[in-house]
């Protein structure tokens, strides 16, 4: 049987829980006990990024390289967040705004 030198890309802690997660994990310690930290790897193109316990790397990654991904996420959100006429309150509507 050959053996499979890829390596296998672990989700990070649950402890992360910020949204640019999502495109990013990690590589296990040479052991397979652990973590490596050090570098973030990049789900969609499996660049290493150096991880310093904060995400701005991570981010800035994502916004160089992969910024349709960000533009189709950004579409999303706000076709979520649209209200439709059925959801528009009397209380919303300005004053100086007359009724129809």
């Amino acid at each position: 049987m050959a053996e499979n030198n890829e390596k296998q890309i672990k989700g990070p802690p649950a402890s992360f829980h910020f949204k640019v997660w999502r495109h990013f994990g990690f590589y296990e310690t040479v052991d397979g006990k652990a973590l490596d930290k050090d570098y973030a790897i990049c789900k969609n193109c499996f660049a290493k990024i150096k991880y310093n316990s904060n995400t701005t790397n991570l981010q800035m990654h994502l916004v160089r390289y992969h910024g349709e991904l960000l533009s189709a996420q950004l579409t999303q959100l706000r076709c979520d967040n649209v209200a439709g006429p059925d959801h528009i309150r009397r209380s919303d509507v300005p004053n100086n705004v007359p009724a129809t």
